[in-house]
């Protein structure tokens, strides 16, 4: 039981994110701002510090009380898997608290979005402050402490989840409405080049329809990329292998982004017509 304990918490150590969830929306923060995420980073990285240090103290006491039912083995072990529980929550706190800082922040995200996903994380929050209430009871025992571990490892998993799949859901709704402007931008210059084709040559005409036909494509591809995406972005949450399709989708978007450059330098490569030569 105790050695399962320290897996389920080694478990929450993996969990934690190493660095912030948000931190593709947050390239050009005013310095107020900057300031107030550097300092709840600074918070995360000590408690998950201080986390480690107890995992630590709580393995080294395991091994040294294991099966000694005498007082002093007993207050030992409790008061290291109590240490080690409200550890694990506090550097839970901090990392939500700077997600939540992250999102308060962002300027890529609807109003609406961003008070569903500020409303989520302070019910975590108070999930967590509750059960840092219970941890520092006076009369809870071992066996309570060691059951406790299974339930807030649910708990994280549930919260780290949900925090990767709404960062990646309003970076797939950023690149779709991007994707929608290249598209509207791309019909324009097609307008303009029909209504001043009889300004280009032959071979002019031919070139600039089969780069405008190529983007088009191009885009039209990435369109049904992105749906590919969305429709495992609504499966997460329900497969054993979620993880492995969050990261698969953050890596996709990432191709996207980059694909979405490409587009972009060849639109406006399009908008430099060249000068028909005299005749």
């Amino acid at each position: 039981m105790k050695k399962r304990f320290l897996t389920l918490l080694t478990v929450i150590l993996i969990l934690l994110p190493s660095q912030s969830l948000a931190a593709a929306f947050f390239d050009h923060l005013p310095e107020d701002q900057r300031q107030v995420l550097n300092e709840k980073k600074s918070t995360q990285e000590q408690q998950f510090e201080q986390f480690k240090t107890a995992k630590l103290n709580w393995r080294e006491t395991r091994e040294q009380h294991q099966g000694k039912d005498t007082p002093i083995s007993q207050t030992l072990l409790q008061s290291q898997a109590q240490t080690l529980n409200l550890k694990a929550i506090q550097a839970m706190i901090a990392n939500l608290e700077l997600n939540k800082a992250q999102f308060e922040y962002s300027q890529t995200i609807s109003q609406e979005v961003k008070e569903t996903i500020i409303n989520q994380i302070d019910t975590y929050l108070v999930y967590l402050q509750d059960q840092i209430e219970l941890i520092d009871q006076e009369s809870i025992k071992l066996a309570d402490l060691i059951g406790l571990a299974p339930q807030i490892n649910a708990f994280w998993q549930e919260a780290v989840n949900y925090l990767r799949l709404i960062t990646n859901q309003a970076q797939l709704e950023k690149l779709s409405e991007t994707i929608d402007t290249l598209d509207t931008i791309l019909a324009a210059i097609r307008q303009n080049f029909e209504e001043q084709s009889q300004n280009l040559s032959s071979a002019q005409k031919d070139e600039l329809a089969k780069k405008i036909d190529q983007i088009q494509s191009n885009l039209s591809d990435l369109k049904i990329g992105l749906e590919v995406i969305d429709s495992t972005l609504a499966i997460v949450g329900q497969d054993e292998d979620q993880d492995f399709f969050v990261a698969e989708d953050k890596a996709d978007l990432r191709i996207v982004k980059a694909e979405i450059m490409k587009i972009k330098q060849a639109i406006l490569d399009l908008t430099q017509l060249p000068e028909q030569p005299e005749s």
